[in-house]
């Protein structure tokens, strides 16, 4: 489909949503427009209809910008009607307040560039199957990773360049997750072994991991594993022979690594189509 073509259809389809209530959009399904949403918001006039929100751009001043945080300031009072939100993108927001018996029907979020603070309360994320937080300032003592972990059915994870991690303690939770992304986190020292507790793991995406020295033998448990991306992991020497127990892998990437030989399991890889290791330091 050309990008022409799918343009057209995003547009159609949002005029179509558009036309469910044209002059307030706090009873339409979706809202996508900066001004909209901060109307909606700064009005507290969210309300069960609205189903989805995406706000990426605007003026963070609209939104309670004040020097100590640097990027909206989302209350749990413009959040208490929005109960049967579902989708939610925000780019350097800060959430604030006491979110009990709010978006508890949230199933994918979006929080892109999110603070190193955590400061909202009672924020129920038990239905959240994906979660994308690239870009973020969060460390291993991060308090939201108490809130993220009621989160056992997850299956998304999305953690590229945040530069603050150094482990992934917080895995254990996640036993359903089939996509794991970690690109660009250079500070990464670990690779909890719980992570071989996820039998549904299709993709692991460690790329540019520049302080990670090793895989734990766990992940010769992901029975499930399509591909493994390991380029630019400078530090891993050795892939263990494990890995001969991943039937469906399909895609081996090791460029860039300190590996200097094939480990010995990966003749019995009978699925693989796309084993690249170049570069190899």
């Amino acid at each position: 489909m050309s990008s022409r073509m799918h343009d057209q259809l995003r547009d159609l389809g949002r005029e179509i949503v558009r036309e469910e209530n044209p002059q307030e959009p706090w009873y339409r399904s979706r809202l996508w427009e900066s001004k909209e949403i901060q109307k909606v918001l700064k009005g507290n006039k969210g309300s069960e209809k609205i189903r989805a929100i995406y706000l990426n751009k605007g003026s963070s001043e609209d939104f309670g910008e004040t020097p100590e945080h640097a990027g909206h300031i989302l209350t749990s009072e413009q959040f208490k009607n929005l109960t049967r939100l579902r989708f939610l993108h925000v780019n350097g927001a800060h959430f604030s307040g006491d979110f009990k018996n709010s978006i508890e029907e949230l199933r994918w979020l979006q929080w892109q560039n999110c603070p190193l603070t955590f400061e909202a309360e009672n924020i129920n994320l038990k239905e959240l199957v994906a979660l994308d937080l690239s870009k973020s300032k969060i460390s291993d003592k991060w308090g939201g990773w108490n809130s993220i972990m009621m989160a056992e059915e997850l299956k998304f994870l999305d953690l590229t360049r945040c530069s603050s991690l150094e482990g992934t303690f917080f895995l254990s939770a996640f036993k359903n997750l089939e996509v794991l992304i970690l690109k660009g986190c250079w500070r990464l020292e670990q690779i909890d072994s719980s992570i071989g507790d996820m039998k549904s793991m299709v993709r692991l995406d460690l790329t540019g991991c520049i302080s990670l020295k090793e895989l734990p033998l766990e992940a010769g448990k992901l029975k499930a594993l399509e591909q493994l991306l390991l380029q630019g992991c400078q530090n891993i020497s050795v892939v263990p022979d494990e890995i001969g127990a991943l039937q469906n892998l399909e895609i081996l990437n090791i460029s860039g690594t300190g590996i200097k030989d094939l480990p010995y399991g990966i003749g019995k890889l009978r699925n693989l189509r796309i084993l690249d290791a170049s570069k190899l330091l």
